[in-house]
């Protein structure tokens, strides 16, 4: 007998991981080729980073830590993203200047992560320091990070961007100069890289804005600054956001901001938790911020991530332990609909948490409230209670605006060809999560024909999971390839 199995097709189910992750689970990185993730948490430590692989349930160490190549790094509360090289290198950089051992320099380290041999080695240091920074990678492969604290330097301007390109010297890579930004966001700003190229930041603070990252200077142009429905959502990260599914041909950008906390002072807490939500479509003449129906429960230090069948799940920061809450689900094809309440985790889950999504579309999260010593738990959406589409073969790679082909046994009953950018998260905010559909072609000879997305500012370059969803909209398991 399965019991339950009506609610579960409905609203999905958690299940408890098997064994201790050890750290917590604050930082989380879903490594290419594989179904593991990186994750790391509190430091400074010798210990600091960890593993975890799906396959086999297993927590691991890698076989270095960033304390064995310098012992006054500290990368809690710094930043990563995926660059793009066929190894799928993780950069991770900045970080906390605390605890024994720290320089004036913690904040501005940086290291690189190989998945393949599971070992951190050195890049070049940031010029500026940066701890709760936004990073997130560019059209062209690079990867840009924006604010932060530097907490060291005096006259040193977090309010600045810098970019990271891999390569010399000696593999260690070069960051460019420090550019000015002519306004500041703290913590881990909402930004997001839109089809046309500049940047949005939606908050936490008002207002949102848009911008040229490009342009020298950057300027501030009040027709596109953005102010949000409601009162700003906090300043300790609280709140999400996460940019909407991009579908062909227009890939039009809405981004949706939900939660937080009306207590205007720093706080660890949940006090002051916000049930609203609302969002803003960006591809319209005059974007303006439109609220949405509110979610069930008030929550400040919460999660958001993007599901295959286009979907977005909020989860953790509720207020009222022992339990971790329920699971909210919205659909943007349906937004009056507002949030679908399911199933609730069976550990709270706030501030220094992080969920993200598995190759197979379930979602893993972890973290507050007892670190290491709190097991993560996986959440498996509706549609793993139903017939799943399923991938034969498809490509390891595809060039942009190139046709592909995916085998299937059922290929006309395929609605869509979705790439589920590899997650990288901290803090409540996804910096690099991102849903590209790909234009149908057609169906002949057991598979789906589709064009793979334009360029590099819809999709930037890397690796994705590649899923299949079919008409009842219930996505398949999703496959690696890279995006060049």
């Amino acid at each position: 007998m399965t019991p339950n199995r009506c609610a579960n097709a409905i609203g999905g189910r958690w299940d408890e991981l098997p064994g201790l992750p050890e750290v917590t689970f604050m930082h989380a990185v879903l490594l290419p080729h594989s179904s593991r993730i990186l994750f790391w948490g509190y430091g400074q430590r010798s210990d600091q980073a960890r593993l975890w692989d799906q396959a086999t349930a297993l927590y691991t160490q890698p076989a270095n830590q960033p304390y064995a190549i310098a012992n006054d790094e500290n990368i809690w509360s710094g930043a990563q993203a995926h660059l793009n090289d066929a190894a799928g290198t993780i950069l991770v950089h900045g970080g906390y200047m605390t605890g024994g051992g720290v320089s004036p320099d913690t904040e501005r380290r940086a290291f690189l992560f190989d998945p393949g041999t599971s070992t951190f080695s050195p890049a070049t240091d940031l010029h500026v320091g940066r701890f709760y920074p936004t990073t997130l990678t560019l059209a062209d492969g690079s990867a840009m990070t924006l604010f932060g604290q530097d907490n060291a330097h005096a006259g040193a301007t977090a309010n600045s961007l810098e970019i990271f390109t891999p390569g010399p010297p000696a593999g260690h890579g070069t960051w460019s100069a420090a550019k000015t930004l002519p306004f500041n966001y703290f913590y881990y700003p909402w930004t997001f890289l839109l089809p046309l190229g500049d940047l949005f930041v939606a908050g936490p603070q008002k207002p949102a804005r848009r911008f040229d990252r490009t342009a020298t200077p950057i300027v501030d142009l009040p027709s596109r600054r953005y102010n949000q429905v409601y009162p700003q959502r906090g300043t300790n990260m609280d709140g999400t956001a996460v940019l909407l599914p991009l579908r062909p041909p227009l890939y039009r950008a809405r981004v949706l901001i939900a939660g937080g906390s009306g207590n205007p002072t720093w706080s660890a807490s949940e006090a002051g938790a916000l049930a609203t939500a609302e969002w803003i479509d960006l591809s319209a003449p005059s974007p303006t911020w439109e609220a949405l129906p509110d979610m069930n429960v008030a929550r400040d230090h919460l999660n958001s991530v993007l599901l295959p069948d286009g979907r977005v799940i909020v989860l953790g920061g509720w207020e009222s332990p022992p339990g971790g809450g329920p699971v909210e689900i919205f659909d943007p094809e349906d937004p009056t609909a507002g949030f679908l309440i399911g199933p609730s985790m069976k550990h709270p889950r706030g501030y220094h948490s992080a969920a993200i999504l598995l190759p197979d579309g379930s979602v893993i999260m972890g973290g507050d409230p007892n670190g290491g010593s709190t097991p993560n738990e996986r959440y498996l959406p509706s549609y793993f209670f139903k017939p799943r589409p399923a991938i034969t073969t498809s490509p390891g790679a595809i060039g942009y605006g190139a046709a592909f082909q995916v085998s299937t046994p059922s290929p006309t009953a395929i609605e869509e060809v979705v790439l589920m950018r590899a997650g990288a998260v901290t803090h409540g905010f996804n910096h690099n999560q991102r849903y590209v559909g790909c234009r149908i072609t057609g169906t002949a000879g057991g598979a789906v024909h589709a064009i793979a997305p334009t360029d590099g500012n819809v999709a930037p370059p890397g690796h994705y999971l590649l899923f299949l969803v079919d008409h009842d909209r219930v996505p398949s398991l999703g496959a690696w390839l890279r995006l060049t």
